[in-house]
């Protein structure tokens, strides 16, 4: 055996050790890159039971839900439009003829705000009764959206060179930017603001004074999309916007857990008032939901 054929087996070998290391305890062998704990050291299995909710809605983006055990989503069906299903799982309009829908919130008055991303964007408010206005428009492809307990909105457009909008008593103003293709965004108790960068892969904190903080740096998520604040559990919950998908909770703290693996492109996501989780898997039509009894299992077991 010739010295060149020698150093290939022996650069073989090092390659698998590192790979088998990485994977199975998560730890940094000195010549391999570093393997982030949280993306490896789970096993590669659901750590929550899920249910479908609903199914068959057609290109379901953005969730929403009351406290009268109503979920809503935006769905391209209808023209683009917001859809309310009912514990039964009973499906009806809110509004439609919107366009091409994404992002949805909604606000401690009841009413719903949805992104319309097609031609020059906006966003649409809808009241509890029904009715819509186009309250923001000529933005460039707004993703999702985020209501504060004051009822300012907030816009994550997903651009290239993106930003973080924020509309407020009639006002839209920028409140962070450039950001690499920002899509997800979350508000929690004290008024601090995350975005998913999905170019990056970092989850950001914006606070309430404008200072900055990198909550997940790259490396670790691949394209997150949808995220919601859980002040049960001091966190986030964020999915993965790609073929094979996951759900995962991240920390305020720092440690981040994967739930779900083999989601199909997963998109928004909001929790009820009892607790309970929904996800839109848009690649299957479906809404699935995470009961609030098992959410808490599987993080305690995490």
């Amino acid at each position: 055996m010739d010295a060149l054929t020698l150093s290939r087996i022996q650069f073989a070998s090092t390659v698998l050790r590192c790979f088998t290391l990485a994977g199975a305890l998560a730890i940094t062998v000195p010549g391999c890159l570093a393997i982030p704990v949280s993306s490896r050291s789970k096993p590669v299995r659901d750590l929550a039971p899920t249910s479908v909710f609903a199914e068959r809605i057609q290109h379901i983006h953005g969730v929403a839900a009351d406290g009268f055990g109503n979920v809503y989503v935006s769905s391209s069906a209808h023209q683009g439009s917001v859809v309310r299903i009912n514990a039964s799982g009973e499906q009806a309009p809110v509004a439609t003829g919107l366009g091409r829908v994404a992002g949805l919130a909604r606000d401690d008055l009841g009413s719903l705000f949805v992104a319309m991303t097609w031609g020059k964007g906006g966003i649409y408010r809808i009241g509890s009764e029904g009715r819509r206005a186009l309250v923001v428009k000529g933005i460039g492809y707004p993703a999702e959206t985020a209501v504060d307990d004051r009822g300012r909105v907030y816009i994550a457009e997903s651009l290239s060179r993106g930003r973080l909008l924020r509309y407020a008593d009639e006002e839209l103003l920028t409140w962070a930017g450039p950001l690499h293709l920002p899509k997800g965004v979350a508000v929690d108790v004290e008024s601090s603001v995350y975005v998913c960068e999905s170019a990056s892969g970092r989850i950001l904190r914006y606070h309430s004074d404008g200072a900055r903080h990198v909550l997940v740096p790259s490396g670790i998520l691949t394209q997150p999309g949808g995220i919601t604040y859980t002040p049960q559990y001091r966190g986030l919950f964020v999915t993965e916007d790609r073929a094979r998908g996951r759900l995962s909770f991240v920390s305020v703290d720092g440690p981040i857990v994967t739930l779900l693996y083999d989601l199909r492109y997963p998109k928004g996501l909001a929790l009820d008032g009892q607790g309970d989780l929904y996800i839109a898997e848009q690649g299957r039509k479906r809404l699935l939901r995470i009961q609030a009894e098992d959410l808490s299992a599987a993080l305690n077991r995490s």
